[in-house]
């Protein structure tokens, strides 16, 4: 017969394997989940049929329901930043259907929400490109031109025509803003011509 302790051991031995067979259980259903979730988005999204006039009430409130799986998943596991990230995309675009759809107040807690899981996304990851690109479209949306702005200029590279649009059109929005300051407004709408201008070069065929 074997010594208590030598069976004390092999009771432990299965009980931590157990216990571990039922963790890799748990992740393996969880990323089954979330793989199912972002395959029900992904169609929403994508779908062109979902895009059609009269349709985009039937997208936010399926985008809805996308977001209702999101924060279940957050209430397990609310320090995963790759899930946060997931929920704080899906909030973005259910505020631009709403925005589209003449919503206003709807569309500005969607964003809301977005704007305030992109600001501690980016403060946990401050060299991310795609985080910085989505907390500024965020940040321009709410009407934060100026920070957006700052934003895009440390992404964007001469050489290079991502984030280029999307600042030029920022300091188009700006220069609209500040229309009262005919010298900064001005200011604006010569840097939105020179990054056009820089952009037309980089594409010339676009």
């Amino acid at each position: 017969a074997l010594p208590i302790s030598e069976l004390s051991r092999q009771a432990a031995e299965e009980s931590r394997g157990r216990a571990e067979a039922a963790l890799a259980k748990a992740e393996e259903n969880y990323a089954k989940a979330r793989a199912a979730v972002n395959d029900y988005l992904t169609a929403i999204s994508d779908d062109p049929r979902l895009k059609e006039p009269g349709l985009s009430p039937l997208r936010a409130t399926l985008l809805q329901s996308a977001l209702g799986f999101y924060q279940e998943f957050l209430k397990e596991r609310a320090q995963d930043p790759a899930l946060r990230r997931e929920l704080a995309a899906v909030y973005y675009k259910v505020g631009q259907i709403y925005r589209d759809l003449g919503q206003a107040q709807a569309a500005g807690q969607s964003n809301v929400q977005a704007l305030r899981l992109y600001e501690s996304l980016a403060m946990e990851a401050p060299h991310d490109p795609v985080i910085q690109d989505a907390l500024a479209n965020a940040l321009l949306w709410h009407g934060q031109h100026e920070r957006a702005i700052a934003l895009w200029e440390k992404l964007v590279r001469p050489n290079d025509p991502r984030y280029q649009a999307d600042l030029g059109n920022a300091y188009n929005n700006a220069a609209i803003e500040n229309h009262g300051d005919k010298f900064k407004s001005l200011d604006y709408l010569r840097k939105a011509l020179a990054v056009r201008e820089q952009l037309a070069r980089l594409r010339p065929d676009d």
